[in-house]
């Protein structure tokens, strides 16, 4: 089934724009655009992605945002780099245990639709200009990078694949892609597959 994607924003003429640029891309549907005020329709949507544009001045008011029930993955979008500490608990509340992730308004549709698959696979995803705020805390030393196979195994994790798709898509065992995993989160001291992205994100290993 083709993603379906919902657009929630204040700003009518930035909703606008993310339907324009998303619906010609064949791997999502965008199904409408949607205020805020409006969040008592978005059932009628059947989204599994919603993108909320934070607009140019960022609400800290956690009330001006809801998603009713729905469980979806949630793409937020700001401004500028400082919004995000203003955003990010909402950000969190809003994606209901599922996959999330925060860029900017001015990223690019090839930085845009990856990071859209991503949260829906679970995955949370953050734009390099946020990472290299000190809004996580990462305090152990990491080595300088990973090996070839183990970049390309985490670029299709962070796609939101499963580790079948990625064995398939690589033409190597399931076996084989855990090592990898495994091997990876060793070298960052994590202990996840998301933690894993994060932090290769956040160190520029990996690129959305």
């Amino acid at each position: 089934m083709i993603p379906r994607l919902l657009i929630i924003g204040h700003d009518p003429l930035a909703r606008a724009g993310l339907v324009g640029m998303l619906s010609p891309l064949s791997q999502f549907q965008v199904m409408g655009q949607l205020s805020p005020s409006s969040s008592s329709e978005i059932p009628l949507f059947l989204p599994d992605v919603v993108i909320v544009d934070f607009g140019w001045e960022p609400s800290n008011d956690e009330d001006a945002w809801t998603l009713g029930q729905q469980s979806v993955a949630v793409l937020g979008l700001i401004r500028d780099v400082a919004d995000a500490p203003t955003v990010l608990h909402t950000l969190r509340r809003l994606a209901h245990r599922r996959g999330y992730g925060l860029l900017l308004r001015s990223s690019p549709i090839e930085q845009l639709a990856p990071s859209i698959t991503a949260v829906l696979g679970g995955v949370m995803v953050f734009a390099p200009e946020i990472m290299q705020r000190d809004l996580f805390s990462f305090q152990h030393t990491v080595p300088n990078s990973l090996t070839e196979r183990e970049s390309e195994v985490l670029a299709r994790v962070a796609q939101g694949l499963t580790n079948k798709a990625v064995a398939h898509q690589l033409g190597i065992s399931e076996y084989t892609v855990k090592f990898h995993l495994n091997a990876v989160m060793t070298k960052l001291n994590v202990a996840s597959r998301t933690e894993a992205v994060v932090q290769a994100t956040r160190l520029g290993w990996l690129r959305l």
